[in-house]
C-alpha cells in the first residue's frame, strides 16, 4: 500500500520545493529592484561637489551623508556643469 503513495508523496514533495525556490527567487529580484531604484535616487554621482573615483573626501558639503539615503533631496545639489556650460574643472 505504501509503495502505491511514494510517487505522489515525492511528486508533491518535489513541487513544493520547486514553488518555493521559485518564490524566493522572485522575492530576491525584486528586493534587488528596489534596492537599485533607491540608490539610482540619490544624485551624489552627478553632484560638481562630489568625487567620482572615491580617493579622498567623497562631498565637502555634506561628507558623511554623501552617496548614501539622506543625500536623496540634498539642498546643496549642484550639477557638474556651472551656469555657463563649462565643467568646473574647463574654467579658463
Amino acid at each position: 500500500m505504501f509503495n502505491s503513495w511514494l510517487p505522489l508523496i515525492c511528486s508533491f514533495v518535489l513541487w513544493s520545493v520547486l514553488i518555493y525556490l521559485l518564490w524566493d527567487a522572485l522575492s530576491w529580484i525584486r528586493q534587488v529592484k528596489r534596492s537599485v531604484q533607491r540608490n539610482l535616487a540619490v544624485p551624489c554621482h552627478r553632484c560638481r561637489y562630489a568625487n567620482p573615483d572615491f580617493n579622498y573626501l567623497k562631498c565637502t558639503v555634506h561628507p558623511y551623508a554623501a552617496f548614501t539615503q539622506e543625500a536623496t533631496n540634498c539642498s546643496d545639489f549642484s550639477t557638474q556643469e556651472d551656469r555657463s556650460g563649462q565643467a568646473p574643472g574647463s574654467w579658463k
